[in-house]
């Protein structure tokens, strides 16, 4: 016999015993122990308790119990918005403009002979000569992945 024979077969009695053991145990045990999913926490240490505190808001701030907090906002009502002319709008419109601006990158972009997807096919079968136009280069490249 081989070692791995000898292996498997005393796992398999091992199993074999191993699940009788806790088959016996499940028929026979202790049967009168009632287990419940129940979970008992303890909350005697609980008992002291939190005041609560009232918080209450107006229009000019907030108050957490006895303490007054004043906020400052500036609301912008439709009165406002109205009152703004248009030329005002048309120059802050222009400021923020000028300001996205700056912050672009300039990028030159050329086309040097633009086609279609039809024209480009027609191009790839061709080998680059395409009709009233001059013959596009081809360059091969490989890659290296």
């Amino acid at each position: 016999m081989s070692a791995y024979l000898i292996f498997v077969i005393i796992l398999t009695i091992a199993y074999i015993l191993y699940y009788a053991v806790i088959i016996v145990q499940d028929l026979y045990g202790k049967k009168d122990e009632v287990k419940s999913d129940e979970e008992v926490f303890d909350v005697s240490s609980m008992d002291e308790g939190e005041d609560s505190v009232a918080v209450s808001e107006s229009d000019t701030g907030f108050s957490i119990g006895d303490s007054e907090y004043q906020t400052n906002v500036n609301v912008i009502t439709e009165e406002d918005t109205s009152l703004r002319s248009e030329a005002e709008q048309q120059s802050r419109f222009e400021r923020m403009k000028a300001a996205m601006e700056e912050n672009m990158e300039r990028m030159e972009s050329t086309l040097s002979n633009p086609c279609n997807d039809e024209e480009l096919r027609m191009a790839i079968l061709s080998g680059g000569k395409l009709k009233n136009n001059m013959e596009l280069k081809w360059l091969t490249t490989k890659s290296e992945l």
